[in-house]
């Protein structure tokens, strides 16, 4: 590899990075209260721009027992998800669309937080989930890999 393609490379590792830092900054974390089937781990719900909660002072979390009592929260979600209706002319864009229900939204947001630690990546309302929370939410949610370096000129012999 030339130094030349090298740091393109570098540098366009350098722009995601960089990207990402400040696509990830201004957000406030709120940690949902653990299962009360036991099951560990409260799922942090990205809250940077929008209302997530259900109506005032109530949360995917309370939702869910409420609603779905006994079930995990990623199925109380996934069933959330399953009814939720999107918008037809749905738009890839990295800001969350605010057609779509706040508890929908913060239900795609827990379903993409659990994809990206369980490493799935896939599930049945995972591109209308991701257009709905913003392309950039959520590992699970980017459409490509590592940038790819700069073509390498062709040498003629």
């Amino acid at each position: 590899m030339t130094p030349e393609i090298h740091r393109a490379a570098l540098r366009a590792a350098a722009k995601l990075a960089f990207s990402v830092m400040v696509g990830g900054c201004g957000g406030a974390t709120v940690e949902t209260p653990p299962d009360p089937t036991g099951t560990p781990g409260a799922t942090p719900v990205d809250t940077s721009g929008d209302d997530l909660s259900v109506s005032r002072g109530s949360s995917v979390g309370s939702y869910c027992s409420k609603h779905h009592h006994g079930e995990t929260q990623h199925a109380c979600c996934e069933a959330e998800v399953a009814g939720a209706t999107f918008p037809k002319d749905a738009r890839s864009s990295d800001k969350p669309d605010m057609r779509v229900d706040a508890l929908t939204r913060a239900c795609c947001t827990v379903l993409a937080h659990d994809a990206d630690k369980t490493q799935t990546f896939s599930w049945p309302e995972r591109t209308q989930c991701c257009e709905a929370i913003g392309w950039s939410a959520a590992a699970t949610c980017t459409p490509w890999g590592p940038p790819v370096p700069p073509a390498m000129p062709l040498l003629l012999a």
